[in-house]
């Protein structure tokens, strides 16, 4: 067996038939690859099949949270294949999704991800040839790219891009990690946790921008609580792993941190990942500096403890016509989402106007004071301020502490400037 697919299920029925149907139209030789549905399969869902698909049953308790990442593992556990591909059941894939997969992981060890078409709220299908005609939405990931020029393999804070939604590796690599983590006390991140230790474990991370993948609209999008609680989770994945970029990502890290920054009426799902990548690119700018300061002043003086007082400092500029790649600008059905509301992307800013404007400026400056040891225990407090002066800009201020001596580890300022045409698009 090459590939299998291993798909969580609870209680929705009508996204799972389409998510099979789509698994049963694949162009790759149906003796090769079997799909196993792991916690709830109406019979009369897999009688219609004819793909190879098999039902591992869990019995899910009333009070009990959606159990994902234990039933991936069951899934994995079973799966026969060379390659797991895990999507979950509100996904729809195009007919060459596995083809390309294995194209890739037949040949190199690498962690696989597909970018989402997310269908807009009232969207109904009933054929596989309408998600080629739907409105959706870009995702995130691809659009920071669009914003930024940026390839995949330019991305420093790649860990952060691997959703669940559909990924796969080989089974190999995936048991070698030690599969998705269990004991999560919230909703998200157990995907996180499995791309980062993928990218300590020196494996590749790429996106397959061949397939095309489809994320039904369900309203649990809008959940905002759950996404807010969701970053409780990943204060345990820095706990477990005791990096110190996963420490000094408190910047938007943080409970209080992100519930000050989502306040502020922006599109969290793009500009957090963007402003996650600003500041992963200014703690390795700034701590190359560091190290280089830091190794100086110990060979001159091997009683010295500071790294330097110097900043280091990178800025980006994003231009209008970069994020606009597919002439959304004039698109009114172009949209995101913000605590349950929608808000509409640049539809009527920079009207007949092709030139490139201002979009988004950011700036971070990360000051590196002292060493961070392997077991120290790190607090990290995070201020978020509206500038006065300016509607569109607004500063973050961040300081690292080691818990129990109070000593300062690393400061980090941030700024975000948003011009008036991003004003215009960020306008709930």
């Amino acid at each position: 067996m090459k590939i299998s697919v291993v798909i969580p299920h609870y209680n929705r029925d009508e996204m799972l038939v389409w998510c099979l149907r789509g698994l049963d139209a694949q162009d790759f030789p149906k003796d090769e690859y079997e799909v196993l549905v792991v916690g709830s399969l109406p019979d009369h869902i897999k009688d219609e099949l004819t793909c190879t698909v098999r039902h591992i049953p869990y019995e899910k308790k009333s009070d009990e949270r959606f159990p994902v990442a234990t039933l991936r593992n069951m899934g994995a556990k079973e799966a026969k294949g060379e390659v797991l591909v895990f999507v979950d059941c509100d996904i729809v894939v195009s007919e060459d999704y596995l083809k390309n997969y294995w194209e890739i992981l037949s040949k190199e060890d690498k962690f696989i991800f597909t970018f989402r078409r997310k269908t807009q709220e009232g969207f109904k299908i009933h054929d596989l040839s309408d998600l080629e005609s739907a409105d959706y939405v870009l995702d995130e990931r691809e659009e920071m790219c669009r914003i930024l020029d940026y390839k995949i393999q330019d991305i420093k804070s790649i860990f952060f891009w691997t959703y669940s939604h559909s990924f796969g590796m080989r089974k190999d690599s995936f048991v070698k990690s030690g599969g998705f983590y269990e004991k999560f006390r919230c909703w998200g991140y157990e995907d996180v946790d499995l791309g980062y230790k993928f990218y300590k474990m020196g494996i590749p991370i790429y996106a397959d921008d061949k397939s095309k993948c489809y994320h039904l609209w369900h309203g649990e999008e809008n959940d905002y609580n759950k996404i807010r609680q969701s970053y409780f989770n990943f204060y345990q994945i820095r706990r477990m792993h005791h990096d110190k970029l996963l420490d000094a990502l408190g910047f938007t890290m943080t409970p209080e941190g992100f519930e000050e920054y989502s306040k502020k009426p922006m599109s969290i799902n793009s500009l957090y990942l963007v402003t996650a990548e600003f500041f992963v690119r200014g703690f390795f700018a700034g701590m190359e500096e560091a190290e280089k300061a830091y190794k100086t002043g110990a060979a001159e003086n091997k009683e010295t403890n500071n790294y330097t007082d110097d900043y280091s400092e990178i800025e980006y500029t994003v231009r209008f016509s970069e994020c606009d790649p597919y002439g959304i600008a004039h698109n009114s059905n172009y949209y995101s989402w913000f605590e349950g509301g929608r808000m509409k992307y640049l539809s009527e800013a920079g009207e007949g106007s092709g030139e490139s404007k201002s979009f988004v400026t950011v700036k971070t400056k990360c000051k590196f004071i002292r060493p961070c040891e392997l077991n120290d225990e790190i607090l990290i407090k995070t201020k978020v301020s509206k500038n006065s002066d300016s509607e569109e800009t607004y500063t973050f201020n961040q300081a690292m502490y080691r818990k129990k001596s109070g000593e300062i580890l690393a400061k980090c300022v941030s700024s975000m400037r948003l011009s008036k045409q991003s004003s215009a698009w960020i306008s709930a």
